[in-house]
């Protein structure tokens, strides 16, 4: 997994986890995420805006997420290909790892 900082990294796995899930209950569109702020919402950071907003350009600028210059936001937040690849080809007991730690997190 190509170097991000920790929080970066749960982002990813937060939005692949939810990709997921969609995909399972045929919620449409599974790989569409909106903007920063909606991922604040979405899973309940404690990171303020810009922070957030930080998290995705430093995924965009790895390539595992795509988004748009937004007005102090990244907009239309999409997993790649590569960042899509990168969580299937995890080790499973990596991931799992990755997943409890998640849980974990969420109060």
């Amino acid at each position: 997994m190509e170097t991000m900082t920790k929080e970066a990294k749960d982002l990813l796995v937060r939005l692949y986890k939810e990709r997921q899930r969609r995909a399972k209950n045929n919620i449409k569109p599974v790989n569409y995420f909106g903007n920063s702020d909606e991922l604040l919402a979405l899973f309940g950071f404690n990171y303020d805006s810009d922070y957030m907003a930080d998290l995705c350009w430093e995924l965009n600028h790895i390539g595992y997420i795509h988004c748009a210059l937004g007005d102090d936001l990244a907009n239309d937040i999409e997993l790649s290909r590569l960042g899509i690849a990168e969580m299937e080809n995890l080790p499973k007991e990596t991931l799992l790892k990755l997943f409890d730690n998640l849980t974990k997190l969420i109060p």
